[in-house]
């Protein structure tokens, strides 16, 4: 099962190194030059691991402590999995920008901090 939570990881950050996606905000967006494609692949390559553990712990956690099965897990991949209108391992729901609040200005959910004037949203959101 893990395999399954992991795959669909690892496609979507290799779409957001390919800039098919928007950016993956924990890898440094600014490396440029001899040797910048090669960090950035470490980066990401990091990333994923990190998040491969992140979802076994969130799975062993609901296993163990709600007993649910690795049926109702895949029932509600694919259900999550059609949300964009397709069937692909993917999920490409684009979320409505958010309003900074210093300058106004819309500002992607995914943002660390404002591209117009550098504030730091009051809330970061766990799932754009």
């Amino acid at each position: 099962m893990i395999d399954i939570l992991a795959g669909i990881f690892g496609d979507m950050l290799l779409d957001k190194a390919r800039g098919e996606m928007g950016p993956v905000s924990p890898i440094p967006r600014t490396l440029s030059g001899a040797g910048g494609d090669a960090v950035r692949l470490k980066a990401l390559e990091r990333e994923h691991e990190r998040l491969k553990l992140v979802t076994m712990a969130m799975w062993q956690l609901m296993h163990e402590r709600f007993d649910l099965s690795e049926a109702e897990l895949r029932a509600r991949i694919e259900e999550l999995d059609e949300l964009d209108g397709r069937r692909d391992g993917r999920l490409r729901v684009q979320a409505e920008p958010r309003t900074c609040v210093a300058c106004q200005r819309p500002m992607l959910n995914t943002s660390v901090t404002c591209p117009y004037c550098g504030q730091r949203p009051a809330e970061t959101l766990l799932f754009p």
